[in-house]
């Protein structure tokens, strides 16, 4: 498999996949593509106590994790699944697994 990409999860405070839109998500766990856990990136982007809106510009997170080609998330809004998959070359896949690593492996059992 190719070493120099990744997969990134989004995730909350707990580690766990994040419920909500992937683009507010606290941070990102990024797994090789052998579905190793390599490191946590925080989002500078992500939701705050003070309700920080939606944001839906995708670039903003590719410009965040260039090294992905992989999101992996709960939910992610209509229009931003098609910009990341058809406009940016980036494989978009929605899970309803809590912990990351089983989003990972349930992500390689569908390819």
């Amino acid at each position: 498999m190719n070493s120099d990409k990744f997969i990134a999860v989004a995730t909350d405070k707990d580690c766990e996949v994040w419920k909500r839109h992937f683009g507010i998500t606290y941070s990102f766990s990024l797994f090789d593509m052998n579905g190793n856990f390599t490191k946590e990136v925080k989002n500078p982007y992500a939701i705050t106590e003070y309700g920080q809106e939606h944001q839906s510009k995708p670039d903003l997170i590719v410009e965040l994790l260039p090294q992905c080609n992989v999101f992996i998330g709960k939910k992610m809004g209509k229009d931003s699944f098609e910009i990341i998959k058809e406009k940016l070359g980036i494989t978009p896949f929605i899970t309803s697994k809590k912990a990351p690593l089983d989003a990972v492996k349930e992500y390689f059992a569908k390819q």
